[in-house]
């Protein structure tokens, strides 16, 4: 037998607590008895289950322990880590839990979990300087709709159409975290989360925020991405650009012919509230 077929072998035994250990590795010489190898097979799990459980705290507190562990056990008999690096397990986590019929009960769960697993990956982003808002005001007038925002590393945007940051925030301030959810309104919301230093921003924002922070994102100039804000939600575009230089979410420009030359309009909506 190939050592691939022998690997193949004890991977599927591993994941299946009915069978017996491979024949490949019973047959060699003091090879481990079934019973040293159920061992085995158990630590794994519970190691596993113990990863998630680190990596997904308020979803096991709003299942409960026992509800979590059944979830997480399904989860890993299907999920074998592809990495070395425990780090990386259990992204997919939030997916699994949208197809996980139990959990239907809990209709939120999943979002929750993505908020989880959005604040892993910017936590083990790449780390980046970020700018001040002042950058934009050497770019000339007729340049500025050119300009794209470099954004950090870490940033990434989240909408759900559960109170989801809410319910996220609420398990980290509260004693009493269900009380101070049943006075949550079912609404949906977006927000923002990025590393930019040492602490995690998990920040709620305005729907039109999150339209415009995507195309900014997706590569799309100032001017292009301020097309996706409605013509009423067009006063914001300050605030909303200030919101991402706060937050240190943006780590560079691009375009513009960085021209000493300042429009006065368009630098009044630029840093506009900055003062206030």
């Amino acid at each position: 037998m190939l050592w691939r077929d022998i690997q193949d072998a004890f991977v599927v035994a591993l994941r299946n607590p009915k069978l017996p250990p491979p024949t490949a590795v019973a047959s060699v010489p003091a090879a481990p008895s079934g019973k040293r190898f159920n061992v085995y097979r158990n630590n794994v799990a519970v190691s596993l289950t113990e990863a998630l459980a680190a990596g997904y705290p308020v979803v096991k507190q709003l299942v409960g322990e026992e509800f979590f562990a059944g979830m997480a056990r399904v989860y890993v008999s299907e999920h074998l880590p592809t990495s070395p690096v425990m780090l990386q397990y259990g992204t997919d986590f939030p997916e699994f839990i949208e197809t996980f019929a139990p959990a239907a009960s809990v209709p939120f769960l999943a979002d929750v979990a993505r908020v989880e697993q959005v604040r892993h990956a910017a936590y083990h982003a790449e780390d980046r300087d970020a700018i001040g808002i002042e950058h934009l005001h050497d770019i000339a007038c007729d340049e500025l709709e050119a300009v794209q925002l470099l954004l950090h590393p870490s940033l990434n945007l989240l909408a759900s159409r559960w109170p989801v940051i809410s319910i996220w925030h609420i398990h980290q301030t509260q004693d009493d975290p269900a009380a101070e959810m049943q006075k949550l309104s079912p609404e949906a919301e977006t927000a923002l989360i990025v590393r930019p230093r040492w602490d995690i921003d998990v920040r709620l924002i305005p729907d039109a925020a999150f339209r415009f922070f995507s195309a900014l994102q997706a590569g799309e100039a100032l001017g292009t991405a301020a097309e996706s804000i409605l013509e009423t939600e067009a006063a914001d575009v300050g605030h909303m650009l200030q919101l991402l230089f706060v937050t240190g979410s943006v780590v560079g420009l691009s375009g513009g012919n960085n021209e000493p030359t300042i429009c006065a309009t368009a630098h009044n909506i630029i840093v506009q509230g900055r003062d206030e």
